[in-house]
């Protein structure tokens, strides 16, 4: 199931005191790498260097890591100076735990060789306050279910907010192969998955898939999940994650961290001993007819008991209606008042509370806040702005590409707010 959160309703590094205390860390900076990942604001000088670009041109031995291979390439079928190769890569062991074989650009395989190597996990960990592990708390297991092939069973009650499930992945791919060649595309996924444990390539292969075309390219087809590598689009695989069924009233969400790969499944509300941990394979606000076209792609009809009874359909259909009317009016510059706002604000915090759409409400806000610095209100988007990033941090992650829209809205309001106050103090 390729989740893609997209909400369809209508950097540098921070220099602080004390950069003296590393030696040539201002060289360093002016060969900083174009990728900026989230971090300490004091960090060593290996964060600063750009990794080296590595493919399968690449001779030095001693410069290829954190791969375990030699990366295997193909040409971009229009073979210009600005084309890139399309390669794969592969760690036998990506912390302590099962190898990753990736298909990517070099500079995006380059982007990522400082995380594989210094994961600044700790620090991610304090920033969210929540450890990179699954809660002790959560017990399930994974058995064959009637009429649905394999799922996911709660054994134990599940508290709302526990970390379900946590996984890094095995595979991950780019998701736009137009500029290489069908085959040669084909074959780099082949490559990468005989360079995996023969362990890790049997759990892929028991993966579910549809039977339509390439073996491997049905089962990402069908299992896959959509994150973004250095701020690009990839499809991942997370096999026991895919084994979670669908519901379009889900009792687990998912949080995926761009700083360690690692998607996590979040319980959504409490789950009870018995019950069938589920997740939406698309975005949570779409309406019933955008469902039923989204769910084609995985070859079945959703039974769930959201969708089964037509009242209850009507009824949710109309409530999200009545959140895209509210953007809508409250994206035009003259609703932008703080007590139009206000108003509308409450109206969206009870219609997504009605709908269980609490995990988006952070994208609501963030479409307010940004309308608020459009109409140069900056005090009102900072504060929406602000909201906006706590919910985010919750449910979509502390270092997810959503939250850190957020943050750049708020940086975007101070400067603009400092902008007008120096122009004002220069008039004065």
């Amino acid at each position: 199931m390729i989740t893609s959160f997209i909400f369809i309703f209508l950097t540098g590094v921070a220099q602080g005191e004390g950069w003296d205390a590393f030696p040539g860390a201002q060289e360093a900076l002016d060969l900083q790498c174009g990728h900026n990942p989230v971090g300490p604001l004091r960090p060593g000088v290996r964060q600063t260097y750009c990794a080296a670009i590595v493919d399968d041109g690449t001779k030095d031995a001693s410069s290829r890591s954190p791969w375990s291979y030699t990366p295997i390439c193909v040409d971009p079928v229009d073979n210009s100076d600005e084309a890139s190769k399309l390669c794969t890569y592969t760690v036998s062991s990506l912390r302590g735990g099962p190898g990753m074989s990736i298909i990517t650009k070099p500079d995006i395989a380059a982007g990522l060789t400082s995380m594989l190597q210094h994961p600044e996990i700790s620090w991610l960990e304090k920033q969210r306050g929540v450890p990179f592990i699954p809660d002790t708390r959560v017990s399930y297991d994974i058995k064959e279910l009637p009429n649905k092939g394999y799922g996911v069973i709660s054994t134990a009650f599940i508290p709302k907010d526990s970390i379900v499930m946590l996984e890094l992945p095995y595979m991950l791919k780019i998701s736009d192969p137009s500029p290489w060649n069908h085959k040669g595309a084909i074959a780099l996924m082949q490559q990468a998955a005989k360079r995996l444990t023969s362990k890790d390539q049997s759990r892929l292969l028991q993966m579910a898939r549809q039977d339509k075309g390439y073996v491997l390219d049905d089962i990402f087809r069908t299992n896959s999940f959509r994150v973004t590598v250095e701020g690009v689009g990839h499809a991942a695989l997370y096999p026991e994650i895919a084994r979670i069924n669908h519901d379009c009233k889900p009792n687990t969400i998912i949080r995926y961290s761009t700083q360690t790969l690692a998607l996590e499944i979040v319980a959504y509300r409490d789950i009870e001993p018995g019950e069938e941990i589920t997740l939406s394979y698309f975005a949570l606000n779409l309406r019933y007819h955008q469902r039923i076209q989204a769910i084609k792609s995985w070859g079945f009809n959703c039974s769930c008991s959201f969708c089964a009874d037509e009242a209850t359909r009507q009824k949710s259909d109309r409530r999200r209606d009545d959140i895209a009317r509210i953007l809508q009016a409250i994206t035009r510059k003259e609703n932008i008042t703080r007590d139009i706002v206000s108003k509308a604000v409450g109206k969206l915090e009870d219609l997504v509370n009605e709908e269980g759409l609490s995990a988006q409400m952070g994208d609501l806000l963030y479409m307010v806040a940004d309308a608020c610095m459009a109409a140069k209100d900056f005090q009102l988007a900072r504060e929406i702005g602000e909201e906006a990033l706590k919910v985010q941090r919750r449910y979509a992650g502390f270092d997810n590409d959503r939250t850190q829209d957020v943050v750049k809205l708020l940086e975007t309001v101070d400067e603009l707010e400092h902008g007008e106050e120096t122009a004002f103090a220069s008039a004065s």
